[in-house]
């Protein structure tokens, strides 16, 4: 069943990858061959099966959006080495995917440019002196105002806004996370970080934090003027269920 994008919304799917359960979608008939070679080359063999379960569900819930199967859609990479779709499609589709541990989130969206990142939030080691080497100044000063027990879930929500933003814009790991300023507590609605040089005229960014799954911290950043309403799905609930894994065994 296709799914259509309202020109007001970004749609949040949460991934979710079950060891008790081999799931036959993880083929090399939906997966392309540079795939199936990347996902054979983990260390682990674990690594190397769950990168291919959220791939395959990566493949499968954007079909849905652009009418091709799941087999048969080509990506490419930008001058930014963002992935993006070869196939002709009616409309843009911008898409980004995080994963961490055994869970993942993929942001579709046909708005602007779009970044997405999850992280389990556990415990680092002087997290504080990590803090002062890549946040920002102002985020460090509110993390000053922050108590003990709940220092690292701001010190996840400072990092996944951040990553959101650089992967918004193709930036990747060695943009200066100094540049620019996050809310450090959790704020419920969009919001707009304040860009500094080299990168204060690189666009127009819209942040948000999501709250989906315990002990986790996650955020979607949009590279637009106007807040935008976002709906979220649980692949677990919705595809698993109808679209993809009908036919996985234990």
């Amino acid at each position: 069943m296709e799914k259509k994008l309202k020109n007001n919304e970004v749609h949040i799917w949460l991934i979710k990858y079950d060891s008790k359960k081999v799931f036959t979608v993880c083929s090399a008939s939906t997966l392309s061959n540079e795939e199936v070679i990347k996902s054979n080359r983990f260390k682990r063999t674990q690594d190397g099966t769950v990168w291919a379960f959220f791939h395959t569900a990566v493949r499968e819930i954007l079909s849905r959006y652009v009418g091709f199967s799941a087999a048969d859609i080509q990506f490419a990479l930008d001058q930014k080495q963002k992935p993006y779709l070869k196939n002709k499609v009616e409309l843009p589709l911008y898409f980004n995917l995080s994963h961490s541990g055994h869970i993942a989130l993929l942001a579709v969206t046909n708005l602007a440019p779009i970044g997405v990142d999850i992280e389990i939030a556990k415990e680092i080691q002087d997290a504080r002196n990590v803090a002062s080497k890549f946040f920002s100044k102002q985020e460090n000063l509110g993390l000053l105002k922050v108590n003990r027990d709940e220092f690292i879930q701001h010190f996840y929500q400072i990092w996944t806004a951040k990553e959101a933003v650089i992967k918004a814009n193709g930036w990747g790991m060695s943009s200066p996370l100094d540049s620019f300023d996050v809310k450090v507590e959790h704020y419920a609605h969009w919001f707009s970080p304040i860009l500094r040089p080299p990168i204060a005229s690189t666009g127009v960014y819209w942040i948000k934090h999501l709250l989906l799954e315990l002990n986790c911290c996650s955020a979607v950043c949009l590279n637009i003027i106007d807040e935008k309403s976002i709906q979220y799905f649980d692949i677990n609930r919705v595809i698993v269920k109808e679209m993809i894994f009908e036919n996985n065994y234990l």
